[in-house]
Formats: C-alpha cells, structure tokens, sequence
C-alpha cells in the first residue's frame, strides 16, 4: 500500500471513529427504562423493510459505544442501591 493510501485509510477511519463518538448519546444509556438495547431493536424494527439495513448501519456504532456508560450505570445503581 503506498503512503497516500495509508495516510487516507487511517484519516478516514480517524473521521469515522470520531463522528461515531460525536454520534453516541450517554444521556440515553442513562435513562430508566426496559433496556438500551431493547429500545434500540424496537426503533430499528419499527421501520419499513428498505430502512432497516440503513437504521443499523447507522446506528450500531453509537449503541457500541454507548453500552459500557449504559451499564456502568447500572452497576453504579446496583451498588447504590438501599435495601
């Protein structure tokens, strides 16, 4: 590989990681309520079939990122937790 084509290989996918940081919503991973993940397949599934494909490509790289804030949360809740 030639270094031009390294040089935007690794841009690209600098840009590419950095927007799907940007993308990440940890107030949502935050939020009471059945499951991130749940609520994530809900949405996703709740579209016409052409979308779906696109709603994931989308959106799995925010909800990757968004799962250790999400659980974190929930160990930090559990430990808290008053019996």
């Amino acid at each position: 590989m030639s270094m031009r084509k390294t040089t935007i290989v690794r841009f690209s996918a600098t840009l590419i990681a950095a927007l799907t940081l940007l993308a990440a919503n940890p107030q949502l991973a935050l939020a009471e309520d059945d499951g991130l993940w749940n609520r994530w397949v809900e949405e996703v599934t709740d579209r016409q079939a052409f979308e779906i494909p696109f709603a994931v490509l989308f959106s799995l790289p925010a909800m990757i990122v968004t799962t250790p804030f999400w659980l974190a949360e929930l160990a930090v809740a559990k430990l808290t937790e008053d019996e």
